[in-house]
């Protein structure tokens, strides 16, 4: 077979323009091209290096561009590109803020998971080489420069198999902490290469050098982050370094204040706090960090763009070396954002504004090659299958977006090997694909997608508010998203239930770690099914966020118990039924910033509307399709309990 076949052969089974969108920032499928919105590239790297230079620096960043236009993909070559730089940067990616009353604790958490993320998503990956070991790292190195990283970790941590990963939520009752915890996972090597007297004299040299320069960072904090060296610590520092409030053992393996009894407030200033000290050591230790907020459009209330506006104000005036970056359609910025930000801020994006531009014919060309080079390596003969005349003369018509640029190769390219036009895939066949795969994106990958009650009261308002009219568990009459009188009650629905009775319904999400929150959440509802019978009562909880059975947390499991008693439905999502509920809420986001793309009558690409993605889950999210919704229908067409029922189980239970 000669070369021209072979390669038609290859590309038949390997077509690299089947996907024209990026997605997941964090994946980098195929290679950038270095052209393509290189002053934005460029504008940003030099921000960092400024950053690096002066970490006090006051500033912020802008990137406009429309669907398409490649601002995800942007995103993910920086992050790239700061695991290799001269200047190594660190990096997080965040996504649309759900819950604008508490914005700094939510920065803070996925501030530490993707500082905590393995910088290699490989199986079998060093699970302990992070972003944030590698500033401890140095912090350790500067006060002993022989410092080396324990042979324990180098050999015996590696990341979860994919075994672990689909064992069932059994497994989580199973777990001393509350999280997947590697340490347990894995096997360490038990020899340290460093004492306990070697470690302690090298945390307190590290912890008094810093403290004599920045007196401001607590020791609580320093000591925290320290531990996170730790294999038996390294899982409960983690939660601790996210702002979670940890339950009393862990605490005390710590060796840090019990958190449940702060309020709101109070653990949003201790999150801006820790965001401010982790601000400090990046810039003495020169790792600024690219903070990307990304897919903005989600942002629908005003109390979400404030909020937005509030975590940029505060990164740029108040915490040192971190760089935010906003992304969002240049009509939209005008139209909506821009409108509803303080001066101060926007001053400080525009400042810094880039606008992502369609592709010249050159550039279209180096898209072309490079997608090529993908599949063939960089020796491959010159664009073949195509030629640089057809393709030249396809795309100077008009500039076109990257992403237009490849769904036209990818039409030439199935006319050269005779394949019929692209089949027209529905918009609901187009979401189902891509909802299945966002969800194995999930799956394979939990710990960048921590347990997070917002995300899931995300998943849960899309589900009941889009159901079809007919359903096994009766009509709904009513929704109210949020209960005024209760921070614990997340959804209240009024239903026609097929038993002819109306019923309210009322939802408790839970992630807390700590028995008393546990506890409270679950006599939130209980005197809900008490007071309000005949009532359905829903309590669901991430399972990694499981807690321990009886003798330990005996009031918690003693209130669960009664609960269910009293007619109230527990429902525990494994690893895979979880990662369903958020893939629901993070597809949501892809749709609504225009990157789920369909092929119309005319062959021309567009984005899937918002009414075709409430159509996708009006008819095709349910649990005959998805079991991960399948004890959620139960739990709703199940009897509610009755009223008389309910009085004499007081008087049973004591409740």
């Amino acid at each position: 077979m000669d070369i021209p076949r072979q390669a038609l052969k290859v590309l038949k089974e390997n077509n690299p323009f089947i996907s024209s969108s990026v997605g997941d920032p964090w994946v980098s499928r195929y290679p950038n091209v270095p052209d393509i919105n290189s002053h934005a590239f460029e504008g940003i790297l030099s921000l960092m290096g400024q950053k690096s230079t002066h970490p006090a620096l006051n500033c912020a960043c802008l990137v406009l561009g429309e669907v398409g236009s490649g601002k995800t993909h942007l995103i993910g070559q920086m992050l790239e590109h700061g695991r290799k730089a001269d200047f190594p940067f660190t990096y997080a990616y965040i996504q649309p803020i759900e819950d604008a009353h508490t914005p700094y604790a939510y920065l803070l958490r996925e501030t530490i998971v993707n500082l905590c993320h393995p910088l290699e998503r490989t199986i079998g990956a060093s699970s302990w080489d992070t972003q944030l070991f590698r500033l401890v790292v140095n912090i350790f190195k500067e006060v002993d420069p022989t410092y080396k990283v324990p042979p324990s970790l180098h050999a015996g941590v590696t990341h979860k198999s994919t075994e672990v990963r689909k064992q069932s939520s059994s497994i989580f009752q199973k777990l001393h902490h509350k999280i997947l915890d590697l340490s347990k996972l894995s096997r360490f090597n038990t020899v340290a290469a460093h004492s306990p007297k070697y470690i302690h004299k090298i945390h307190k040299k590290a912890m008094d050098g810093i403290r004599k320069i920045y007196p401001e960072i607590s020791k609580r904090f320093l000591h925290v982050l320290f531990s996170y060296t730790d294999p038996e610590k390294q899982a409960t520092a983690t939660e601790w370094l996210k702002g979670n409030v940890l339950d009393t053992e862990e605490c005390e393996m710590l060796q840090v204040p019990d958190r449940s009894n702060k309020s709101h407030s109070a653990l949003e200033n201790e999150s801006r706090e820790i965001l401010t000290s982790l601000g400090i050591l990046l810039g003495r230790y020169n790792l600024p960090m690219l903070v990307c907020f990304d897919r903005l459009e989600n942002l629908t209330s005003d109390d979400q763009i404030h909020a937005l506006g509030k975590l940029m104000e505060f990164l740029v005036d108040k915490v040192q070396a971190m760089l935010p970056l906003g992304c969002f359609r240049g009509q939209q910025w005008e139209e909506k954002y821009r409108n509803k930000l303080n001066q101060h801020i926007i001053s400080r994006l525009e400042n810094n504004q880039y606008e992502l531009q369609a592709c010249s014919v050159n550039q279209a060309l180096q898209i072309i090659e490079s997608r090529l080079n993908s599949v063939f390596g960089s020796n491959y003969p010159d664009l073949y299958p195509f030629t640089r005349q057809e393709l030249t003369e396809l795309y100077q018509d008009r500039l076109y977006n990257p992403r237009t640029v490849i769904a036209l190769a990818n039409e030439r390219l199935r006319t050269i090997l005779n394949q019929k036009p692209q089949k027209i895939i529905s918009p609901l066949e187009t979401l189902i694909q891509a909802f299945e795969k966002k969800k194995q994106l999930i799956f394979k990958d939990m710990d960048l997608y921590p347990p997070d009650r917002s995300r899931l009261r995300k998943a849960l308002n899309l589900f009941m508010h889009l159901r079809p009219l007919n359903n096994s568990f009766g009509k709904i009459a009513s929704i109210q998203n949020h209960n005024d009188n209760s921070e614990q009650i997340d959804l209240v629905l009024t239903l026609h239930h097929p038993d002819g009775k109306t019923v309210p319904v009322i939802f408790v999400i839970d992630h807390e770690l700590h028995h008393m929150s546990v506890t409270s959440r679950i006599q939130t509802g209980i005197t809900c099914l008490i007071d309000n019978s005949p009532t359905k009562v829903l309590y669901i909880r991430d399972a990694r966020c499981s807690f321990p059975p009886p003798p330990k947390w005996k009031e918690t499991n003693n209130k669960l118990q009664r609960f269910k008693r009293l007619g109230g439905h527990a429902i525990f999502l494994g690893l895979d039924n979880a990662a369903w509920w958020y893939a629901l809420a993070l597809l949501s986001y892809e749709v609504k910033e225009g990157d789920i793309t369909v092929i119309d009558t005319e062959l021309q690409t567009r984005p899937v509307t918002w009414k075709e993605f409430e159509n996708f889950v009006r008819q095709h999210i349910g649990g005959v399709n998805y079991h991960a919704f399948q004890n959620l229908e139960a739990a709703l067409a199940s009897p509610a309990t009755d009223k008389f029922t309910v009085v004499g189980m007081r008087k049973a239970v004591g409740a």
